[in-house]
Order: C-alpha cells, then sequence, then structure tokens
C-alpha cells in the first residue's frame, strides 16, 4: 500500500512537487527521509540535489523577469524528469506573493505539506501531507497523512486520515458496481415471464396440428417437372 514513506518507490513518480507551506517548510527533511528509505533498497544509488541560492528579498515585488524565468524552470524540470529516472522539487509559497496557478499537474505526483493540526510536546517533526499521485496505469490516488519524522535519523512514521479511508471505501465501492444508464440486473418475477415468452420465429414443439392443407395441381397449372436449367450450355 502507498504512503509518503514509500512514495518514491511507487511506480510512475518521475516528476514530485513538493509544495511546503510558510508554516511547515519540513520539505528537505521529508527529502533526506525518502533518501534513507531508498538507500536501504539500493546502496548504490546515487542522489545529485541542485539548489537555487537566490534570496527570498529578490522576489518579494515580483518582477516582470519572475515569469520568464519560472516559464523556462517548468521547460527545464519536464526535460529533466524524462533525462533521470526520477526528480523531486520543493515549491516554497513564501517566495512570492500569489501560488503559481496549476502547480499540482505539472509533475506526475504532487504532495502538500501543511502545519500538523494541535500542538505536540515532541522534538520530532510533526505536519500533514496531501497526496496527489497519477498512476501509470491512469488511475489517481489521492490521501491525506499525519506525519512524525524522527528529528535525528530522519525516519518517517504516518498515518492515514480517517477521511482518507471513507475515501478509499467509496472508490471500492463505486468500482465494484457496474456504471451503466440503463438496468441491467431482471428480478425472478421478470425471469419467469422470459422464460414463458413464446416469440414468433420459436418453433413451439409442444402446440398441436389442428389443421393442414393439401393441394393438388390443376391442368392450367404451368408446372413443369423438367429442370429449365438443363437446356443451357455449360
Amino acid at each position: 500500500m502507498t504512503s509518503i514513506k514509500t512514495l518514491p518507490l511507487s511506480g510512475g513518480t518521475k516528476l514530485i512537487i513538493l509544495d511546503e507551506e510558510a508554516t511547515a517548510m519540513h520539505a528537505r527533511k521529508l527529502i533526506a527521509g525518502w533518501i534513507q528509505t531508498l538507500i536501504e533498497r539500493d546502496a548504490s544509488r546515487v542522489f545529485s540535489l541542485l539548489l537555487f541560492s537566490d534570496s527570498k528579498s529578490s522576489y518579494q515585488n515580483e518582477p516582470k523577469p519572475f515569469a520568464s524565468s519560472l516559464s523556462k524552470t517548468i521547460w527545464f524540470l519536464e526535460r529533466l524528469s524524462k533525462q533521470v529516472p526520477q526528480v523531486i522539487c520543493i515549491y516554497k509559497r513564501d517566495f512570492i506573493h500569489s501560488k503559481i496557478p496549476g502547480i499540482e499537474t505539472l509533475g506526475s505526483t504532487y504532495v502538500k505539506i501543511q502545519k500538523s493540526p494541535g500542538t505536540t510536546i515532541s522534538k520530532d517533526f510533526n505536519y500533514t501531507v496531501e497526496l496527489l499521485h497519477r498512476k501509470v496505469g491512469g488511475g489517481v490516488l489521492r490521501q491525506q497523512e499525519i506525519v512524525n519524522q524522527n528529528n535525528v535519523s530522519c525516519e518517517i512514521e504516518s498515518r492515514k486520515l480517517e477521511q482518507s479511508r471513507k475515501l478509499d471505501s467509496a472508490c471500492e465501492d463505486s468500482k465494484s458496481k457496474i456504471e451503466s444508464s440503463f438496468r441491467i440486473e431482471i428480478n425472478e418475477n421478470e425471469m419467469k415471464q422470459r422464460q414463458e415468452l413464446t416469440l414468433p420465429y420459436m418453433i413451439n414443439t409442444n402446440a398441436m396440428n389442428t389443421s393442414k392443407i393439401h393441394y393438388h395441381p390443376e391442368d392450367i397449372d404451368d408446372f413443369d417437372e423438367e429442370d429449365p436449367d438443363d437446356d443451357l450450355c455449360f
């Protein structure tokens, strides 16, 4: 079963977008936990980290070149995701005043990181994530999880929210039912009527012959016992 801990191991996670709120900046910690999980599966795996070191102040007024730079960045990410096995990006909301429209549709997988509801006295990192993953077969995975991540080892532990469980059960129920614009099942009474119905083209073997027609040709009838095709030369 897919969870936030094993998300990078799922099929089709070519481009993962981590959308972190200003009050829940745990994307780097989440990536560190993912790296640990991936190394446990494959110790020889290599990771590359790209950092864009422009300060936040350079984006405060959202200058005109920002739109051009954003489009080039998106183009670069799409091209890069086709050249490498997997790309993980962090989108910081506090960099610009308005949210980038359609950011959740950029990659194959979108993770929204939010502040965990309530207060905790633990020194570990606690936050909530919303997953949106487009599967290779065409399905879409949506779920919410509460994450508890160790401050030292970065180990990830999570549990699915009750709302996501209800959504999963509703999806399973909808899959089990045949979607149709008309009723295809019949009840017992309708089945009995169907079996007793005799259509015109059906031969009734139980019916008794009540009458027969006998015809005797007369002298004026044009009746020829010979085959007219016998005169043809072939």
